[in-house]
């Protein structure tokens, strides 16, 4: 008992008296060595390198687009089931493609002026781009030619057929297959619903008598593959970079990250990018995001990465965006080859948006590109 005691007593004098020195904050701040704190270092990498590069993508979209704005050409190919039901004695009353309209490039009213042909050869709309599109043969008969004002309360198009040449395409069992083609005098580019979900698709549309019939009788047919064909240039300003839906347009940016320890831990990296105002071309449906992927390889269409990140746009005035990138920057401190950071619009094929960013040429330094990074070193 009388042990038990003084130990009690010398552990509280070694309270007392042991630590009278220290401040009170202070206690046990001794006991772990500085080498084995957690240290957090804060790096902000040189940018090196910056461009856009364009990246033909196969048409999967929900949207469908013609037309031409700028310097982009947007050409529509429809699909439709052979045979509309009429015999060769009957008489077409009218023959028509309906579609609905979803989107404008630019929110505008505007002229459209197009034509609709008959395609001789055939195609699949999984694999056919603009590259390809020189290998199908188009009827130089013209089914339609329209060119009239698109009004702002418009919300689908009507576009009549030549029912001599239907008359002839349909008796003869012909694939009725068409492109509608773009002219100089279109000025936006019309984005149609696809949607096999909610049977929202192109309609190709023949109303028809039979002979000595006063009756007339309508076949209506949808669409079993349709796809968008588009084409454009990039813009001559090497002070930006570019990421456009549609066509489409990507961008690659690379920091030097070589400092960064192998045995580093990355906490926080946050990319900082601004949207030029006069080049980024928006429609009221324009997400304002992008995603990031790191690149595999230094081809000029690089492989990308399974991880990615996405950035929004957090101040619409000065038209700042942010992107955490933490997961991106671990991959390269873990020693894989620093390819640099792909870009692309969200929603890549469902729109034509053009965001334009601020890149490593940019006249005001303040507004280039940047990545701050923070890390810890693991034992």
């Amino acid at each position: 008992m009388k042990l038990a005691y003084f130990f009690t007593a010398f552990f509280l004098a070694l309270l007392v008296f042991g630590c009278k020195d220290d401040a009170p904050t202070a206690v046990g701040s001794k006991l772990i060595p500085t080498k084995d704190t957690l240290q957090l270092t804060t790096l902000t990498p040189t940018l090196v390198s910056d461009s856009s590069y364009l990246q033909r993508s196969l048409d999967n979209s929900s949207v469908l687009f013609f037309g031409r704005s700028g310097m982009d050409t947007a050409e529509l190919m429809m699909q439709f089931p052979t045979g509309v039901g009429f015999l060769s004695t009957d008489s077409i009353v009218s023959a028509y493609l309906f579609l609905r309209i979803m989107t404008r490039l630019k929110d505008s009213t505007g002229t459209i002026a197009f034509q609709v042909h008959q395609t001789r050869t055939a195609w699949d709309a999984s694999t056919i781009t603009w590259d390809t599109l020189h290998n199908i043969t188009i009827s130089d008969t013209v089914l339609s030619n329209v060119d009239t004002a698109l009004a702002g309360a418009d919300t689908a198009l009507t576009i009549p057929l030549d029912t001599t040449t239907v008359h002839r395409w349909d008796v003869a069992g012909a694939t009725q297959s068409v492109i509608v083609i773009p002219t100089n005098a279109m000025s936006l580019v019309i984005g149609c619903n696809y949607s096999t979900a909610y049977n929202i698709l192109p309609q190709y549309i023949v109303k028809y008598k039979h002979k000595g019939d006063t009756t007339t009788y309508a076949n209506t047919l949808t669409t079993t593959g349709s796809a968008s064909v588009v084409n454009g240039s990039l813009p001559t300003n090497t002070n930006l970079i570019y990421c456009q839906g549609g066509v489409a347009f990507r961008s690659k940016m690379k920091f030097d990250v070589s400092s960064i320890p192998a045995n580093a831990s990355i906490t926080d990296a946050i990319l900082t990018m601004y949207l030029d105002p006069t080049a980024t071309v928006r429609t009221v449906n324009t997400h304002d995001s992008i995603i990031a992927n790191i690149a595999f390889n230094d081809t000029t269409v690089p492989k990308l990465g399974g991880l990615i990140s996405y950035g929004h746009v957090v101040d619409s005035v000065s038209g700042k965006l942010t992107m955490q990138v933490n997961y991106l920057v671990q991959q390269w401190s873990a020693r894989r080859t620093n390819y640099g950071l792909v870009f692309r619009i969200s929603g890549e094929n469902v729109a034509m948006d053009m965001l334009a960013f601020e890149g490593l040429t940019y006249p005001d330094p303040t507004r280039r590109p940047k990545l701050v990074i923070k890390y810890t070193l693991l034992p």
